[in-house]
């Protein structure tokens, strides 16, 4: 992939969806957490229509839109630094966008309040995250020909 966006919003969606996946399995599996499609549908809806079909969607698509803005910072990241420990550097990315997102984006516009009080929700957000920063960054490295060795 040589356009560094592009292969910013496929690695992105990839990460998302693998994401959305991981916190879908731990919710089915009983674990007392916040979706993060429901956290994204909240930027936009009340939170009592977040679990409506166009609350999911919303969601989702939130989830989306944030995982590709993180990948492309880390495009940055990585055009400016190299190849070198990217998946160390996919880490950092996601997860300082992550704590951003949830310390202080989430407090101050007041997007579900709720999961200050939720260890199990920041715990596993903070797993997935770093997950998701290993996945784009792999994805970049092996196969974004924009990025310097």
């Amino acid at each position: 992939m040589k356009d560094p966006i592009g292969a910013a919003t496929i690695a992105g969606i990839i990460g998302t969806i693998i994401m959305d996946f991981l916190s879908y399995i731990l919710i089915a599996l009983g674990i007392p957490m916040t979706s993060p499609w429901n956290i994204a549908a909240d930027v936009f809806l009340s939170w009592s229509q977040v679990n409506s079909p166009i609350g999911i969607f919303l969601g989702i698509v939130g989830t989306m839109a944030l995982g590709i803005g993180t990948t492309i910072l880390l495009v940055i990241i990585m055009k400016i630094t190299g190849k070198d420990f990217a998946i160390l550097k996919g880490i950092i990315a996601a997860n300082a966008v992550g704590f951003a997102s949830m310390g202080f984006f989430m407090p101050l516009l007041n997007i579900a309040p709720q999961i200050q009080s939720q260890p199990l929700t920041n715990l596993f957000a903070l797993i997935i995250l770093t997950i998701f920063g290993v996945i784009t960054s792999f994805i970049l490295k092996k196969y974004g020909r924009f990025i310097k060795n």
